[in-house]
Parts: structure tokens; sequence; C-alpha cells
């Protein structure tokens, strides 16, 4: 069993959110943080909790190639 990626956080990981292990606490919050930011109330700087796991995520690798490969022209 894994561990919660949330820095800080000891607690396993129950389930998962964009393939990064979280606790249910965390796996709750990014929920409740995901619907906001879509629904436009909050503001992606207002994703606090993503920002915590955000390299994590596939997206963060995807991200981390296309920098190295603009990097590398």
């Amino acid at each position: 069993m894994k561990v919660c990626k949330v820095p800080g956080c000891c607690e396993w990981a129950t389930r998962t959110w964009a393939t990064v292990p979280l606790c249910q606490a965390h796996r709750d919050a990014i929920e409740r943080e995901h619907v906001k930011y879509y629904w436009g109330h909050i503001t992606a700087d207002n994703r606090v909790t993503y920002k915590l796991i955000w390299r994590y995520t596939p997206w963060y690798r995807l991200e981390e190639r296309r920098r190295s490969r603009d990097l590398g022209r």
C-alpha cells in the first residue's frame, strides 16, 4: 500500500486522483477544489491541494518533456 503524496501527510492512500495516490481526506479535498475550479468559483491560484501534488501528475511529466524539448532547440 502507498502513502498519500501530499507533503506532510503520513496516511495510507486509499484512492487516486490523476494516478496520484491520496488518502481519503485529501482525495475529498481535491475533488471539492476540482468542482469549484471548473464551475468558476475559484481560480487556479486557490487550488491548494492540487498545487501540492501537481508534480506527481501525468500532466506535469508531459509539461516537463515539452519544456526540455523546447530547451533543446
